[in-house]
This record gives structure tokens, sequence and C-alpha cells, in this order.
């Protein structure tokens, strides 16, 4: 018997191991869609979306407004938005000598903006301006985000100083910058933790009296690897505000060079951040997709609560369904789990059991409800996939050749477990890999030979089976 192993079982096997590769930078889509679909999480919903002030360049796609993928590498967010003041594939890593410029296209020039001009102190140049009204269901709204640019360290302090805000105006908001409409005036959210100062590249970075302690140095990869290219970037930060449910908010999240269009900046939004009372659950595993490899991998269950809430002590109840089983497929969870004061996340690890039988694709989902002080309830669900930790083989007619002391190409891959995968063979030269030549029989005008393979996966599991190659010399043509 000729056995064949199938390399992919299904899209979601696809793993990474790597803290060392690069995000990626998609292009693809709409600012419309990107506040749609990756900016907004639970209880918020959006309207009357603009960038730079046109509600038609919302959904045109722009060169500096991109989804990026930060899975399987060191960067703190594993996805979500980058507003940036040259195109946002300037982000992509690695971190290179100097420092980096992308303005090809030309990006937009945002000078004469109001409120970039006030928290930078100079003149805006170039960058994006992305607008949108919202309703939060809550008493809260808040978002995760980390700003970067390649005018650290060296122009940190600076005439150059590359800034960005999220201002919000609306009822119970008041501040500085004026907007027409909202007569209180309205408040930057992105500020120093525990002051009132703006994140910018003056007021935030390595030098004495900048806030040091916020600052991440990325000179040669020193804080993510390959992952980035901007020099340096604030560490993990979240806006929040207070608001009150049910009513319409304003919100700008502006970004621009200063001084000059060179040396990118940009502002990674994390996705689905952008919430409103409800607790979000999330599922990560190293390969940052939704899938776990039977006694090989584990994925972390998230459950997230808003910034502005984490002053208080919360329990949730979740529920749990799905085709996998707890205690028989995957150890027991705590139910509930318990927010202590000062925290936001609480991390549940799902390392299920190999049972060395192939049993399909199981799947576990865990939802959470939350009312809002509104009384909405809003539904959050994660759902993670296991997948078999060992090769599964698939059976294939045996070749037969027709001359003797002739051999047969054998390709072979792989279902199941985790690639990559390591094929050794029982033949003569003790041939590795998944193309190898196999050898008849030569004595007696018909005859048979066995091979057997063996497969390795990369969790170091292990399965074999038999290619038997058939000598028929009856099939050979005449001359």
């Amino acid at each position: 018997m000729k056995i064949k192993f199938i390399a992919s079982f299904l899209a979601l096997t696809a793993y990474s191991f790597s803290a060392n590769s690069q995000i990626t930078v998609t292009n693809t889509e709409t600012p419309l869609w990107l506040v749609e679909n990756i900016i907004l999480g639970f209880g918020v919903t959006a309207s009357n979306i603009t960038v730079n002030g046109s509600p038609l360049n919302s959904n045109n796609i722009q060169g500096n407004c991109t989804y990026f993928d930060a899975s399987g590498t060191t960067f703190p967010i594993n996805s979500g938005v980058l507003l940036s003041t040259g195109n946002g594939i300037g982000a992509i890593g690695p971190n290179s000598i100097g420092s980096y410029t992308d303005n090809n296209p030309a990006t937009p020039n945002v000078a004469g903006d109001p409120h970039l001009n006030a928290i930078a102190n100079a003149a805006p140049t170039n960058g994006i301006v992305l607008e949108f009204d919202f309703i939060p269901s809550g008493d809260t709204i808040s978002f995760n985000y980390i700003f970067g640019s390649d005018e650290y360290p060296e122009f940190s302090p600076s005439t150059f100083n590359d800034a960005f805000g999220f201002f919000l105006w609306g009822p119970g908001v008041t501040g500085p910058y004026a907007l027409g409409g909202y007569p209180g005036g309205g408040a930057n959210l992105a500020i120093i933790p525990g002051t009132n100062i703006p994140v910018t590249i003056n007021n935030l970075g390595p030098g004495a009296g900048q806030y040091p302690a916020y600052y991440q140095n990325n000179l040669a990869g020193a804080a993510y690897g390959t992952a980035i290219e901007y020099d340096g970037t604030t560490t993990l930060l979240s806006a929040n505000a207070t608001v009150q449910c049910g009513q319409i908010y304003h919100i700008k999240l502006a970004i621009s060079n200063v001084g000059d269009q060179s040396y990118d900046s940009g502002v990674f939004l994390q996705a689905n951040s952008f919430a409103s009372e409800a607790v979000q659950v999330a599922v990560a595993t190293v390969s940052g997709d939704t899938t776990v490899i039977e006694g090989c991998s584990t994925a972390d269950l998230m459950f997230i609560r808003p910034q502005s809430q984490i002053g208080d002590t919360l329990i949730i109840n979740y529920d749990v369904t799905g085709t996998a089983t707890m205690g028989a497929d995957y150890p027991n969870l705590p139910n509930p789990v318990t927010f202590l004061p000062g925290q936001d996340t609480i991390i549940l690890t799902i390392d299920p059991f190999a049972d060395g039988f192939p049993d399909n694709l199981e799947y576990v989902t865990i939802t959470t409800e939350t009312i809002t002080v509104c009384g909405d309830t809003i539904i959050s669900s994660g759902t993670l996939y296991f997948i078999d930790s060992v090769p599964i083989p698939i059976n294939e007619p045996d070749p037969i050749i027709p001359c003797a002391n002739d051999s047969v190409q054998v390709v072979v891959t792989a279902q199941g477990g985790l690639g990559p995968y390591t094929f050794t063979w029982s033949d003569p030269l003790n041939q590795v890999g998944d193309t190898v030549y196999l050898a008849s029989t030569n004595s007696g005008l018909t005859g048979s030979i066995d091979y057997y393979v063996t497969v390795t996966d990369a969790c170091g599991y292990t399965d074999s089976d038999t290619v038997t190659i058939t000598l028929n010399q009856t099939l050979q043509i005449d001359k």
C-alpha cells in the first residue's frame, strides 16, 4: 500500500513560532470599513465617517489609513488600524539604519489644522484626520494605542514635533479645542498618563524630563525585533473618557508631520478596543489565528474590560459551548472570573489534551453578557479550534513500473499535527524528504518490494506506513 500524507489541514493550520517576523500592512480597505469592522469594539455604534473633512475620502482607500497584523511578532498590539504621516507600508520592519520616509504617492496635507497645530506648537504638514460620530451604550469610552516615529530619538525634542491627538466633543466634555456646535469645547484623550500633557515627540521621549518610562527604544530592533521600522515608540497606552450613554459624541483621530514631511510617524490603534462598558472575550495563540494543536500548543483565553472601569472589583460569569468537552478534551476552567481593582485583563490558558485519535475539528466557544448602565445587553464571544496532534495517513494506489532496476518518483505530504513535517525512508539510501526515488525488485519477471516512510511533525509526533513498488514487465512496449 502506498500512503499519501496531505500537508494542509484547512487554512487554520498556518502556524509560526517566530518572534522575529515583521508586521504586515494591508492597504486594501477603506477608512469607513476599518472604522466599522476593526476600530470599533463592543457597546459603540459609529456614523458620519470622514477623512480630512470629506465623506467621499472615507469610501476611498487611503495610503496612510491601513490595517496591520502583528501576529507572531513581539509587537504588543496583535492587530488594528495604523494612521501614519507617510504611507502605512513605511511601518513594516525591520528597523533600518537612519530614518524612513514614504510619501509616494504624496500623503494628504493637513496644514492649518487648528487642533494639531495647538498640540504641536508648530505647523503641521502631511498626515491624516479621521473623524466620526458615535453613540456609547455605557458611561465610559476607552481604546488602546501605541505611537511610533522615526523622529525618535535624535529629534526628541526638536522643531520637528510630530504630533497626534484623539479629540473628543459631546455632552459633558469640556476643553480648549473649539469645534462648531460644541460650546463646551473638546478634550484630547491622547495624553501622558497622570497628566494633561499631549503625547508628542517633544513631550514624550528618551530625554530627561520627557517621561522616558513611557518610551521604547527600537533602534536596531531593540524593543520589537524585526517587527516595525520606527526608531522609537511609546509603551502601550490607553485613551479614556467619561461619557453619557445613548448620547451622540464626535471624535477626531489625527496625526501629522510637523516642520517638514520627512521621517514617518504613526499611531497603532488596537483592533476592537474602542469600546464602552462591555467585557470583551478574545483568543490569542502563538500562530495568531484561533487554532491550537492537541498536546503541543496552548491558547490564552482573555477577558478584557475597558481601562476606565479598572477601579472596581468585577465578577464575570461566562457560558461554554462547542464540540470539545471540558475535562475530557481540555482542563477545567474557573467560572466565574474576578477582576480585581487595577486589573484590566484576565487570562485563562487552554492546553488541550493529546488523545492520539483523529477526531476531526473540535472547538470551544466562550460567551459573556454585559448589561450596560443604559440597560443594553452586549454579547461577546471567542472560539478556539483544536487540531489533532498526530499525522493522519490517506491511502492511495501503489505504483507499478515496467522495467527491472528502474525506479519511480514518490511524493508524500502529511495531514494533521503541526508542520513542518520530516519524512524518513527505509530504502537502502536512507533517503529523507517528501520527494524520493524508490526502486522496484529485479528478481523474477514480476515482484514487489515494501518501503516504509515515517512522518514526524513539529510537535515530535510520528506515524508511518508502507509504500509498495511493484514490477510488471508485461507493461513494456515491444519495439
